[in-house]
């Protein structure tokens, strides 16, 4: 059914449709199988996302997806030491992601935490730790540094996107003074600058 318009220019949807500006009442969980079917459409078979410079042209072929997770999957105790480092950046505000938690300024990821399955996606599957999934952190660092950090090898590796994103696999190893530097370090690539000056 078309949309029609009131009197004034402005838009009316009819029986059953919704506006993009109007609220949406209905749970979040009712459109997650529709956000998988959108990041399915975004991430090709290598991993990576339309838009990546190393891609190049869109893949026809099956992508392969990673099963949705909830921030649960996230070990709390990491959770409990990722927090307070992301909180005293300025403005910084955590949020659930399609998979495990993510803290943001203003629209832009500074880190995302998150145990993803290595079986379906094998990026994941050399970092398996005692047999258990890996939780991985995934953070912007600059790209002069990126080769310098990742080539020692565990616990960081390069992402499979982005041209400076590296992960970290976290647990019982991890140093979190280091953890907290790069978080900051990715704080710096991501905010604006009067924010920036605002760590102290």
């Amino acid at each position: 059914m078309p949309v029609r318009t009131r009197r004034g220019g402005r838009p009316h949807a009819g029986p059953g449709q919704r506006l993009a500006d109007e609220p949406i009442s209905e749970p979040v969980a009712a459109y997650l199988p529709m956000l998988e079917q959108v990041r399915s459409a975004m991430v090709g078979q290598d991993g990576r996302q339309h838009g990546d410079p190393r891609r190049g042209g869109m893949s026809q072929a099956a992508v392969t997806v990673e099963p949705m997770s909830s921030p649960a999957d996230v070990p709390q105790e990491i959770l409990d030491r990722l927090r307070p480092i992301c909180r005293r950046l300025p403005e910084t505000y955590e949020e659930p992601a399609w998979i495990g938690v993510r803290w943001r300024i203003r629209a832009r990821t500074v880190a995302h935490v998150y145990t993803p399955d290595p079986a379906s996606s094998p990026v994941y599957a050399e970092h398996v730790l005692d047999g258990a999934p890996p939780t991985v952190l995934t953070f912007r660092t600059p790209v002069d540094e990126l080769l310098g950090l990742t080539a020692q090898g565990f616990p960081y590796f390069r992402a499979p996107w982005g041209h400076n994103v590296a992960a970290a696999i976290l647990g019982e190893h991890t140093d979190w003074t280091e953890i907290a530097e790069l978080i900051t370090d990715s704080y710096g690539e991501m905010a604006p600058r009067f924010l920036v000056a605002r760590i102290g």
